[in-house]
């Protein structure tokens, strides 16, 4: 399996659920960084593009400061942020891969 799967694995189950939270780009890379992903804000930005094309309950909200946060939208039909992988799968396939962190409240954009 890809590296990109891989990553758009993680992003699906970093976005967190509106209204109570969003997440930027910026804060979205750098959660991937931490769990050993480097890749740039364009590419990120595609990355994006592409799961809200595909998944009706992904979605973004341009805000004052012209930045985008990202959330799974409230009615979202998917609850898809419950899936985990194995880890021997991503031992195995991605030495690099470590669990995520507990949740922090700060990585994310509160909703005003």
């Amino acid at each position: 399996m890809s590296d990109q799967v891989i990553r758009l694995y993680h992003i699906i189950n970093l976005l967190p659920r509106y209204p109570a939270m969003t997440l930027t780009i910026t804060k979205l890379q750098d959660q991937l960084l931490d769990r050993g992903y480097k890749v740039s804000l364009r590419t990120l930005q595609r990355d994006m593009n592409a799961l809200e094309s595909i998944f009706a309950g992904i979605s973004c909200k341009k805000r004052t400061d012209r930045s985008v946060c990202w959330y799974w939208a409230e009615e979202a039909p998917l609850h898809i942020s419950k899936l985990t992988l194995k880890q021997e799968w991503g031992d195995k396939h991605h030495p690099s891969f470590r669990p995520a962190k507990s949740s922090n409240e700060s990585n994310y954009c509160k909703v005003a």
